[in-house]
């Protein structure tokens, strides 16, 4: 059965898990990603939007694939008349479109970006092979995962998600590739600050190409 404990380490992030060990698990990864500079800035400014009333939740899922998604407030879901279930697909609509930069540019309205669910399975290595994740089960760096998935969730909460124009979704069949890579910072990002590359670099591990 998942328990649900707030983070001493990011006080608005809630943390779903199954057995203590899975919250330690959590709450190491934070901290290391707050023990450099960019992550612990990172952390800063997801945790500054607690202000707002926005926050994540992470469920651990040790059988789950890594996943962060838009997700609407309990006062979201009243002023939409949407369910407050975050599992549910009008919800979840109406928070993507929330969160997009596209919709609503940063700063443009009260309402834009959303709460954010992220599923983490801690699991997953952060090991990459010539630049090309593994996506390995030995948990090593498992907190980088756990900072690209923040970095997405920081986009959300600001409603600055980048989605590709319908004339690029229709040639790659992908909805949020500039997204994708501004959050791993390659290509045209490469000097984002807030990417898992960065966050890479400054713990000395090998960056992604891809």
């Amino acid at each position: 059965m998942l328990q649900a404990l707030p983070s001493a380490v990011v006080t608005n992030i809630i943390v779903n898990y199954t057995n203590g060990n899975q919250f330690n698990s959590c709450e190491r990864a934070l901290s290391l990603i707050r023990s450099r500079p960019i992550g612990n800035d990172l952390l800063n400014e997801i945790q500054s939007l607690g202000a707002e009333g926005k926050q994540i939740r992470i469920i651990i899922d040790n059988a789950g694939v890594n996943n962060s998604k838009s997700v609407l407030s309990p006062k979201q879901a009243i002023d939409w008349n949407a369910s407050p279930d975050e599992n549910d697909l009008v919800n979840n609509h109406i928070a993507e479109e929330l969160s997009s930069k596209m919709t609503y540019p940063v700063g443009g309205s009260r309402e834009a970006g959303t709460n954010v669910q992220i599923t983490w399975n801690n699991r997953i290595s952060g090991n990459v092979r010539n630049g090309i994740p593994t996506n390995d089960y030995q948990r090593v760096n498992n907190y980088i995962p756990l900072s690209h998935l923040l970095i997405h969730a920081l986009h959300i909460m600001k409603s600055d998600v980048l989605t590709d124009s319908h004339e690029e979704q229709a040639r790659t069949g992908v909805k949020r590739a500039a997204e994708e890579r501004r959050t791993i910072g390659i290509g045209e990002f490469q000097f984002e600050k807030y990417s898992e590359n960065n966050i890479r670099r400054e713990h000395e591990l090998e960056p992604r190409i891809k």
